[in-house]
């Protein structure tokens, strides 16, 4: 082995949340606020068929909008070397500090 194949590379990022049963067949939806949702399973199926593996998810509320809690979810997807078992403390850590 030349060493590139024990890399592995994380894709951290949140997005709004909508559920499967409220997303049109293709998973996501335009909101009447401009912006879009996407369901956990459309995310996911999309990640993975580009390689990622989903290594952490947690449903969170990333924004306030006119008062109410916007629901989002934060995605940990990792590709390549070999799993981290800390990886998905490390994502709490760094949204504890944002």
């Amino acid at each position: 082995s030349n060493g590139s194949d024990d890399k592995r590379s994380f894709l951290i990022f949140s997005c709004e949340r909508i559920e499967d049963e409220k997303a049109p067949p293709v998973g996501w939806k335009l909101q009447s606020s401009g912006r879009y949702a996407h369901s956990k399973s459309y995310v996911t199926g999309v990640a993975e068929n580009a390689g990622y593996e989903l290594v952490g998810y947690e449903e969170i509320v990333p924004r306030m909008e006119k008062g109410e809690e916007v629901q989002g979810h934060l995605f940990t997807f990792a590709i390549g070397g070999n799993v981290e078992e800390d990886v998905y403390v490390q994502v709490e850590t760094v949204m504890e500090e944002l």
